[in-house]
Formats: structure tokens, C-alpha cells, sequence
């Protein structure tokens, strides 16, 4: 019995050190788990677990854990409280044909990204999104995305394509119980 619970232990300590060792030494937010799905992502200097907010059979939206390390860190809670607005990283983890990175709409594939990462900033109060700086990822370097890949300025929620628009209504329903949860009941 002992030598089947050192056995054990020795596993754990194996697969915790490829763990490690995979989450380091990349520029990538993003651990991939042994059929390349996120297990962790890097969030406030933090290894959290992902949340996903919208999954099909080809695709996979994620966020960071923000229910413990917060949301938009510049202010987070109170910025939300006073205006409405919060940021994320939103993680879209391709499961099928990986995304075509282009230099230009019409131009052909320069790279292929098995994720892409994007900031998002919400406004709640206006319906409103604007999106941040946008990479892919194949492997473990980033690929900035090309100009025109994301949009820019500011887009009505409602006008997004289904996958994003139901995870910005998850995220948002997230970030609404955290802060009414820490203000003591909703508004």
C-alpha cells in the first residue's frame, strides 16, 4: 500500500513539473492541456483556471478567473460602480481549422493561430464594446494580429456576431453578481 501511494506522489510531482515547466518560458498567456485546451491562463500575474462563456463544436470562448482576481485592474469595481464599464482578455480557442491570420481582409493566410486573444472594453450602461490589442497564438510566441483584424472604436453589443455577443451578456452577468455581491445585495 505504501509504495503504491509513493508511486502516486512520484506521478503527481511529474506531471506538476511538466505543468510548470510548460507555463514557463512562454510569451504565451495560454497552458494547453494534452489535446491543446486551455487548462490555464495567465491573468494579473496569476495561473487561473479559465472560464469558458460560450462553447460549439468548433469553437471555444474563454475569459481568466476574474471571480478571484477581479476585473478591469484599473479600478475594477469601483470604475464598474461608477460608470458601467470593465475590461477583459477574451481567449477564442479554435478547435477545428485554426484561425487564418491575414495582413489585409482580403489578402491570403500569413500564419495560422490555434488561439486569439483580445481586450475587450464594456460599457454596460451604453451596450456599447470597444476591442484592445489582439494576438494569435499556434504554439507558444504571439502573433500580433494584422491591422483591420480587429475592429476599432466603439461597436452596439448587439450588433456582434453570436458567439461574442452571448459571451460579452456572460461576462457582464458575471461581473453585475461580483459587484453586487460585495455592495451587499442588487441595485
Amino acid at each position: 500500500m505504501r509504495s503504491a501511494f509513493r508511486a502516486c506522489g512520484i506521478c503527481l510531482f511529474l506531471l506538476s513539473f511538466v505543468f510548470v515547466r510548460a507555463a514557463s518560458g512562454q510569451d504565451s498567456p495560454i497552458v494547453r492541456g494534452p489535446f491543446g485546451g486551455p487548462v490555464g491562463l495567465y491573468y494579473a500575474g496569476h495561473l487561473t483556471v479559465p472560464i469558458s462563456v460560450y462553447e460549439d463544436s468548433t469553437l471555444e470562448i474563454l475569459i481568466p478567473d476574474i471571480t478571484t482576481y477581479g476585473f478591469g485592474l484599473e479600478g475594477g469595481e469601483d470604475t464598474y460602480l461608477a460608470t458601467g464599464t470593465y475590461f477583459t482578455d477574451v481567449y477564442y480557442f479554435y478547435k477545428g481549422k485554426p484561425y487564418c491570420l491575414r495582413t489585409a481582409p482580403q489578402s491570403p493566410c500569413v500564419a495560422y493561430a490555434r488561439y486569439m486573444r483580445m481586450t475587450i472594453y464594456v460599457n454596460t450602461r451604453k451596450n456599447t464594446v470597444s476591442f484592445g490589442d489582439a494576438s494569435g497564438y499556434y504554439g507558444e510566441r504571439a502573433q500580433p494580429l494584422m491591422e483591420g483584424a480587429v475592429p476599432r472604436g466603439s461597436s452596439a453589443i448587439s450588433s456582434l456576431k453570436p458567439p461574442l455577443l452571448k459571451s460579452i451578456n456572460t461576462i457582464s452577468a458575471i461581473v453585475k453578481k461580483m459587484s453586487d455581491e460585495s455592495a451587499g445585495g442588487p441595485h
